[in-house]
C-alpha cells in the first residue's frame, strides 16, 4: 500500500477552456471575448467559425489571434487544420471517431470486432522553430 506524503503538493488552480459559438463577425464579438477572457484564468479558446470562403475564415481568425494570445490563452480552431498557421492560431483539439463517426471527448462504449477507433492528436506544430531556440 502507498503511502501519501504528509504535505502533498498544492494542486494548480484550474484554468478555462472557453467556446466561442460559430464567429461570422469578429469585430461584433470581439468585447464578449475580452470580456471572458478577463473573468478568469484562460487556457484556450476553441474558436468556431461561421461558413464562408476560405480568405474570410482567415481574416476572422487573425482579427482574434491577438487579444486571446495576448492574455496568454491558445487560440485552437474547430476542425480547420488547414487554417490555423495562415490564421496565426496555435493548434487544433484532438478528436476520437468511432468507424468514422465523431465521438465526445469522454465516452464509454463497447466496440465490435471490426470497428476502428481512431485518435486524433494534435501535432506538435513544425511551422518553424520553437520561440525560445
Amino acid at each position: 500500500m502507498a503511502l501519501r506524503p504528509k504535505n502533498p503538493a498544492p494542486r494548480p488552480a484550474p484554468r478555462l477552456y472557453l467556446m466561442t459559438p460559430p464567429v461570422a463577425d469578429p469585430s461584433s464579438f470581439s468585447d464578449q471575448l475580452a470580456s471572458a477572457l478577463d473573468a478568469g484564468d484562460v487556457a484556450a479558446v476553441l474558436l468556431r467559425l461561421a461558413e464562408a470562403d476560405e480568405r474570410t475564415l482567415i481574416n476572422r481568425v487573425k482579427a482574434l489571434a491577438p487579444a486571446v494570445q495576448d492574455k496568454g490563452a491558445a487560440l485552437l480552431l474547430d476542425g480547420r487544420a488547414d487554417l490555423v498557421a495562415r490564421g496565426g492560431a496555435d493548434g487544433l483539439p484532438g478528436t476520437n471517431l468511432l468507424n468514422g463517426r465523431k465521438l465526445p471527448a469522454f465516452v464509454t462504449l463497447d466496440v465490435e470486432p471490426g470497428d476502428v477507433v481512431r485518435i486524433e492528436t494534435p501535432g506538435g506544430g513544425g511551422f518553424g522553430r520553437a520561440p525560445n531556440d
